[in-house]
């Protein structure tokens, strides 16, 4: 609850040498920040982070370099959508920390083969997806990974599922 409901808030930075390790949480809940990057430092990112943050857009949660969710080049993000859909190729094997965060453009996805494993935390937060088919190599959906989508309607499991660990609030509305 570090800042929980500081509507005042419109800015957040950090030393980059920072020992922060956990963001734990509704730590930024409510309040007014428009973009944060997050240390490289930070090996945990809990749940209902950014819940009420009217004023950070998609795209508005960056990660400084060295950190495990820092963007590589196969990673996609709401840039990569075109008329409202993204295809995830097959060699892909996840779909990183808030790619899709506020993404309210993204209404289709498609995960081709089936080599992704892990949809991290608040990937898909409040985008605008009407449904969902999770392929069966996913074992694990991290926090919030779908949460806040007013348009989800429908939410498959494909074949036998793989799923081993679903966080907190990955499914929340």
């Amino acid at each position: 609850y570090a800042f929980f409901s500081c509507s005042s808030l419109t800015s957040v930075s950090f030393e980059s040498n920072s020992n922060l390790k956990d963001i734990e949480r509704v730590t930024f809940v409510n309040t007014a920040i428009s973009s944060i990057t997050i240390p490289a430092s930070v090996t945990l990112l809990n749940e209902h982070l950014f819940v009420g943050c009217t004023n950070l857009p998609a795209n508005g949660v960056l990660f400084e370099a060295g950190s495990q969710w820092y963007p590589t080049g196969s990673d996609l993000d709401c840039g990569d959508v075109s008329g409202g859909a993204v295809t995830i190729p097959s060699g892909i094997t996840r779909i990183r920390a808030f790619s899709f965060f506020k993404c309210t453009a993204l209404t289709s996805i498609t995960m081709a083969g089936n080599d992704i494993v892990r949809i991290e935390d608040h990937a898909f937060y409040g985008s605008g997806l009407t449904s969902v088919t999770i392929p069966s190599s996913v074992t694990d959906l991290g926090y919030s990974a779908f949460h806040d989508i007013d348009s989800l309607t429908y939410v498959q499991f494909a074949g036998t599922s793989g799923l081993k660990k679903m966080y907190t609030s990955a499914l929340r509305h």
